[in-house]
């Protein structure tokens, strides 16, 4: 195989797709005091749990949402354990912020204030909250309460990357036992 036959097939697996989803909460379930829904987990690590509401939302009827003058804590995450990107969100506040926390896989955070959205405002995140193992939403503290809804995340595909690194250390053996043959 030439250098750049095995460049191309390295290109192409390059390319693995990242599958992006909308979570809705409209498959979402309770239970434990977390909820389930489109393949992520949402818990509570202070303040009042989290709880589905029916609240006018963009495409939806249900939304996470906290009622509470106290400050809580969610903490979103991937069902399987994998990286994620968060895309985008809605929000809404009746009187409480929105504060976001994401855990980068490799360490560090990145933050973003949604603040205090009067109506439900879509919120586009750049690439900085790419490659992800959790996210933390501060919401509620002072007000009625407060709403997410429609989040896009993109799962990162880990196994292709570790395919295509298998792949290319192969490769690149193969061509070395080539070249000294």
């Amino acid at each position: 195989m030439s250098k750049s036959a095995l460049a191309v097939v390295i290109g192409l697996c390059a390319c693995a797709p990242a599958f992006a989803t909308t979570i809705d909460f409209e498959n979402g379930s309770v239970s434990g005091g977390q909820i389930e829904s489109d393949g992520f987990r949402f818990y509570g690590t202070s303040g009042v749990g989290p709880e589905l509401y029916n609240l006018s939302a963009p495409n939806s009827t249900t939304s996470l949402h906290v009622i509470t003058y106290q400050t809580s804590t969610y903490v979103m995450e991937a069902i399987s354990g994998d990286s994620f990107s968060l895309d985008s969100l809605d929000a809404i506040s009746l009187g409480s912020g929105i504060f976001m926390t994401g855990f980068y896989a490799a360490g560090g955070t990145v933050q973003f204030n949604v603040g205090y959205p009067a109506e439900w405002t879509s919120f586009d995140l750049d690439s900085s909250w790419n490659a992800l193992e959790r996210v933390e939403f501060s919401m509620g503290g002072d007000g009625f309460g407060a709403s997410i809804d429609n989040l896009v995340v993109t799962a990162v595909p880990v196994p292709a990357a570790v395919w295509l690194f298998g792949s290319a250390l192969a490769g690149l053996g193969w061509m070395r036992r080539k070249q000294t043959a």
